[in-house]
Formats: structure tokens, sequence, C-alpha cells
């Protein structure tokens, strides 16, 4: 179950990258000064960090991701496995922009915040949920 989540997330996340590619060249204004789809290429990590050092991301990608399969072995809780499904597929898709493009495809950019990508979404929901899961079952 969790491959098959994280497997229609990646695809889900890799067509909208790729739409993107297509029709949001031009930016396409969603709210006038708030929200806008707008192709760009991410060379580096959050926020562009490390742009210099694409072997360097991804390796950290690579072991970012055998990491959280390791961890995910380890609860054995079953509420965990979408939380974890979702993380994975956020750095998945991403760590599959880096070895095949050479970058990340961002195009959702709100005006007072950097532009990011579904992946960069599930990345932050599975790491809040999980978060919010282990603080619930320590207390």
């Amino acid at each position: 179950m969790f491959y098959l989540i994280s497997s229609i997330l990646v695809l889900l996340d890799q067509l909208s990258k790729l739409l993107a590619m297509v029709f949001f060249k031009k930016p396409l204004v969603i709210v006038n000064n708030f929200l806008s789809l707008s192709y760009l290429e991410n060379r580096g990590a959050a926020f562009g960090l490390f742009s210099n050092y694409p072997f360097l991301l991804i390796l950290v990608g690579f072991l970012t991701l055998v990491f959280m399969i390791f961890l995910y072995s380890k609860f054995n809780k079953t509420y965990y496995l979408i939380p974890f499904a979702i993380l994975f597929a956020g750095a998945c898709s991403n760590f599959i922009d880096r070895i095949f493009r050479g970058y990340v495809i961002d195009f959702i950019s709100f005006s007072f915040f950097p532009t990011f990508n579904f992946a960069d979404i599930f990345i932050n929901v599975g790491v809040f949920v999980l978060l919010f899961l282990m603080i619930k079952d320590k207390y």
C-alpha cells in the first residue's frame, strides 16, 4: 500500500510538472499580485540553496529515500503509512527531476513565498503529519 500511494502521488506530481513545462512558460496569473503559475527550473535545494553542487543534492536525495524506507520499516503502527508514503512520494519525485533533468521544476508561485511544486507540498504535509503523530504517540 505504501508503494501504491507513493507511486500515484509521484505520477501526479510528474504530470503536473510536464503540464507546467508546456503551459506555464509564460506566467498564468490566478489571483493578481498573489498567486500565479509560472515555470521555474530550480537547480538547488530549498530556496535554491546548494545550486552549484548537483552531485551533492543527488547523493543527499538518494540517502534520504533510503533512510525513509528504513525509518518506515521501524514504525509498526498502520496509521504512519499514509504520511510516510506522502513524504516519500515528494522526495522521490524531486529526486527523479534531479536525476533526469538536472533540476526540479517548480511552478506554484505566491507573491510572498518562493516558487514550489506539489512534491514540496507532499514533503511538508508528510513531515507535519508525522511529527504530529509522533508527538501524539509520546504523550
